[in-house]
């Protein structure tokens, strides 16, 4: 069974670490971006540990100017994800 992919931008906290948590309880790869390496960090192994899907990755991104959009893009298109 192939598994979905998500990313969510600002999955490290609130709405969207719940929308994490939710989409990782339905057996999706879940890609959460942040800012802060050490909250994102916590924000993956909580989810993971709230979930039971290892499949939670952290993509660190400061997406406050388009070159910094255009370097996430290409950071994002060279993560490797299981589709299993």
């Amino acid at each position: 069974m192939q598994s979905k992919l998500a990313v969510i931008i600002g999955g490290t906290s609130g709405v969207g670490k719940h929308t994490a948590i939710d989409l990782a309880n339905q057996n999706y790869h879940v890609i959460i971006v942040g800012s802060r390496a050490d909250t994102g960090r916590q924000a993956q192994a909580d989810i993971s540990q709230a979930t039971g899907n290892q499949a939670v990755q952290l993509a660190l991104a400061d997406l406050s100017t388009k070159t910094d959009v255009q370097q996430f893009a290409h950071q994002l298109a060279a993560m490797t994800y299981s589709t299993q």
